[in-house]
């Protein structure tokens, strides 16, 4: 069974499609990242054809409104960016410009209890609302 079915291009770098591997009938959209060679791909939460069609173009017009503006388009998870950020920490380390016990010290923090509570959050999900549950979380208790 194929994996793209029903495949319709709406524009150059812009396609609909439904899913061959899944039982919902939902349709997706595909959109071709400018000046790379990557695609993001989108559910667009219905069945209907046309409305596929009007998402799909409100996805596009988001995406080029994110690029324009150095807005990320791609969501990553908290653990990801802790990962990247305690890299640069290392590379400073390293340098000499914060000690060689930082590192070590943001590693067991972002690895342990906020892994443990956020990791495979989306960063862009996390706002106060959930950083607010985090004594409660670590803790067990408010304060």
């Amino acid at each position: 069974m194929a994996f793209v079915t029903e495949k319709e291009e709406l524009k150059p770098g812009l396609i609909i499609f439904r899913r061959g591997d899944v039982d919902h009938r939902m349709w997706y959209c595909r959109m071709k990242m400018p000046k790379a060679d990557r695609y993001k791909t989108v559910s667009l939460k219905t069945t209907d054809k046309e409305a596929a069609r009007e998402r799909a173009f409100d996805q596009d017009a988001d995406v080029r409104f994110r690029i324009k503006h150095d807005v990320p388009v791609f969501n990553r998870p908290f653990r990801e960016v802790g990962r990247e950020y305690l890299l640069t920490q290392e590379a400073r380390a390293q340098r000499g410009e914060i000690s060689k016990a930082r590192p070590k010290k943001i590693r067991a923090i972002i690895e342990g209890t906020l892994d443990k509570y956020v990791g495979s959050t989306q960063v862009h999900l996390i706002g106060d609302e959930l950083w607010g549950g985090y004594p409660t979380h670590l803790f067990g208790h408010r304060f």
